[in-house]
């Protein structure tokens, strides 16, 4: 992914991709305040971001732009995520820029920056099935796909899972469970290749969203 330059600061970061929420105001030499929080992504994302306002002496109307994660992960938090930076954004006359990043590419670096030798890394969508990404020798990620247990057999034996949903689903095999957590991107060059910028923030997903029609039927 291209370089994405950041030069207005303060930034918000937010991310709701797991249980809970991450929130953090970006300065131009890192951050300037973080907060996490577990529990129900609907009360604890708003309380979070309350928190760094509040700590850093900021209001909404302060901050020259948004970064959020839009997945994958928890569909219900990163929903909330996306609604509340449009609304942030709609509400300044100035329309700052919006970022998007993937939970799964920023938990990569992270890790790589850790290992320094090919792992992959999984978190949930459904029984037998995940959204993946790997790394190889040269800390290149793959894009963010969707295997199956059948699919694990050509990858890298070091395997982190990530945990998304309160109701996770079985995790693969071989891995082991990592926590969830982007305070380590601690400076606006972490996040310069792994945000593009969006004009409107939607989540992203692996696999389309579908839904069974109802047929009305009386009752006999």
């Amino acid at each position: 992914m291209p370089i994405c330059s950041l030069d207005a600061f303060p930034l918000l970061v937010t991310d709701a991709s797991s249980v809970g929420a991450l929130a953090g105001i970006m300065g131009r030499d890192g951050w300037m305040a973080y907060h996490s929080e577990g529990g129900a992504t609907s009360k604890t994302f708003f309380a979070s971001v309350q928190h760094l306002l509040r700590e850093t002496g900021l209001c909404i109307g302060d901050l020259q732009g948004f970064i959020f994660c839009e997945g994958p992960g928890s569909t219900m938090g990163i929903r909330i995520n996306c609604m509340a930076v449009r609304t942030w954004v709609w509400l300044n006359a100035d329309q700052p820029p919006v970022y998007a990043y993937k939970s799964l590419e920023a938990m990569a670096l992270i890790q790589w920056d850790r290992l320094g030798h090919p792992f992959a890394i999984f978190s949930d969508l459904r029984a037998g099935q995940w959204n993946a990404i790997r790394v190889d020798s040269q800390g290149r990620s793959s894009s963010v796909q969707v295997v199956t247990s059948k699919d694990l057999e050509n990858w890298p034996d070091t395997r982190y899972h990530l945990r998304q949903r309160l109701y996770s689903p079985a995790a693969p095999p071989g891995s082991r469970s990592q926590s969830y957590d982007i305070e380590p991107l601690h400076s606006p060059e972490d996040f310069s290749g792994l945000i593009r910028r969006v004009e409107t923030p939607k989540p992203f997903q692996t696999t389309a969203i579908t839904f069974k029609k109802w047929a009305p039927q009386r009752h006999r």
